[in-house]
């Protein structure tokens, strides 16, 4: 989330946060004994966050992403160095980048245009408030243990735990799907993103759909699966979903010999047949019909009177 995410209020105050720091950045040109066009000394004095400051930008910042998160003292003073450290180096990045661009008795108007030109065209990115106490909000949120996530993070925790098992592979860990959904949610990536990188686990595992992950950044391994899958619990009379990828025809469609997946793939009709030659089949109307009408048909055929 950038600050353009945020309501109005919070960009506006975001932006005042970072108008803080730009000040003493602008003062810091003028320490060497310089003066400025008024006669006047700069002093050079970093404003700092308070307790009360940082908590209320805290705030902020879980407010907007929908979690209530305890932050201990600890936890704030934590922030707070950490805040002003980072603080602390984005200013002398600029100083050291400006310093040679700015003429020596310049006035505070003229240091000021040189610093937000370079911030302008060099560093866009240059110190946010709002993303830095984001990112410390982030680090509190564990996504292993859904009881603390807020209704959007449980949403998109589940939406990736179910892409997950679309692909039915073994290379990937709950720890890092909760990690997923966890970059997701801060908006680092997207769905579509974990997406393609289970595909590329897909295809090592299943390598006869490797060409088809490649023609399709949305195809899943249940994508492929489904028509047998469909077929299966139409021939067994079967609930929909009651069958899943471990079911044995079903692995023969998508890894045909195995774990090398090397082998041709069986035709519709063919895994229709083992699906037939299934005990489950026998137990289903249509092969209890079938029974009865072979069993009318042969009683006929003996001269009975069926």
């Amino acid at each position: 989330m950038t600050t353009a995410s945020l309501s109005s209020d919070q960009r506006k105050k975001a932006y005042e946060e970072m108008m803080l720091i730009l000040g003493p950045i602008l003062a810091s040109f003028n320490q060497s004994g310089n003066k400025n066009q008024t006669g006047t000394s700069t002093s050079k004095s970093i404003t700092r966050l308070t307790k009360a400051t940082a908590s209320a930008l805290l705030k902020t910042i879980t407010d907007a992403e929908g979690y209530s998160v305890a932050f201990t003292d600890a936890d704030i003073s934590k922030f707070i160095t950490n805040f002003h450290a980072a603080q602390d180096e984005q200013i002398q990045t600029i100083i050291d980048k400006t310093k040679d661009k700015v003429t020596p008795g310049a006035t505070a108007d003229a240091v000021s245009t040189v610093v937000s030109e370079t911030i302008r065209t060099e560093y866009p990115s240059f110190f946010d408030p709002a993303n830095f106490a984001k990112d410390y909000v982030w680090s509190k949120i564990n996504f292993g243990d859904s009881k603390t996530l807020g209704p959007k993070a449980v949403t998109i925790l589940a939406n990736a735990k179910a892409l997950a098992a679309k692909f039915h592979i073994t290379s990937i860990s709950d720890k890092e799907i909760e990690t997923v959904a966890k970059n997701i949610a801060m908006g680092k990536m997207t769905l579509d993103d974990f997406n393609i990188q289970l595909q590329t686990k897909a295809a090592i595992e299943y390598p006869n759909l490797a060409a088809r992950f490649k023609e399709n950044p949305s195809l899943t391994t249940y994508d492929v699966a489904s028509p047998i899958i469909s077929m299966l619990e139409k021939t067994w009379e079967m609930p929909k979903g009651s069958i899943d990828m471990n079911q044995s025809i079903v692995l023969e469609w998508l890894r045909p010999g195995g774990a090398d997946g090397k082998s041709t793939s069986l035709t519709y009709a063919e895994l229709l047949r083992k699906a037939k030659n299934d005990p489950k089949w026998q137990m289903t109307t249509e092969a209890n019909e079938l029974a009865r009408d072979s069993a009318v048909s042969w009683g006929r055929a003996m001269g009975g009177g069926i």
